[in-house]
């Protein structure tokens, strides 16, 4: 990897509104991830799900180095794309670093229907834009002519 990885030492944040019984559940697990990634500080997956606990939690900025980190570790992983877009587009509403994530992830897996799914709805909710949403679900449909999620959509819209 080009640089080394987020501080393994940052704190575990925990939203006050979280059940006591889930606190020690999320923090037994996130502690659990930390002790694996001291070990293997290479590991993507690890380091996927530590940002995913930390997106749900409410930290963003957490989740983003650890998936960016991610995305270091494993530049052909469209999970780390998706995610980072989903970030950036309703979280740090960064729309110009979703859309370019979420295209990543689409690059990473052209034949996955579910990167062609998340674009649209960035498009569409985000952007307010629905000829840039129509035309990323004729792309997919293009890739994949016999999808059957993808091919009903574009019938609808």
């Amino acid at each position: 990897s080009p640089f080394p990885p987020p501080s393994i030492d940052r704190p575990i944040f925990i939203p006050t509104s979280v059940p006591t019984v889930v606190v020690s559940s999320t923090r037994a697990a996130m502690e659990n991830l930390i002790a694996v990634l001291r070990q293997s500080p290479q590991s993507t997956e690890h380091w996927l799900q530590l940002g995913l606990y930390r997106k749900n939690n409410g930290d963003y900025s957490g989740a983003e180095d650890a998936w960016r980190y991610a995305a270091t570790l494993d530049p052909d992983n469209a999970q780390t794309y998706d995610s980072l877009g989903v970030l950036y587009a309703y979280y740090l509403k960064d729309t110009r670093k979703a859309e370019e994530n979420l295209l990543k992830a689409i690059d990473k897996e052209p034949f996955v229907t579910f990167h062609y799914l998340r674009a649209f709805e960035f498009y569409r909710d985000v952007q307010n834009n629905a000829r840039t949403a129509k035309a990323i679900i004729e792309q997919g449909v293009m890739r994949k002519p016999r999808d059957p999620d993808l091919t009903a959509l574009l019938r609808e819209l």
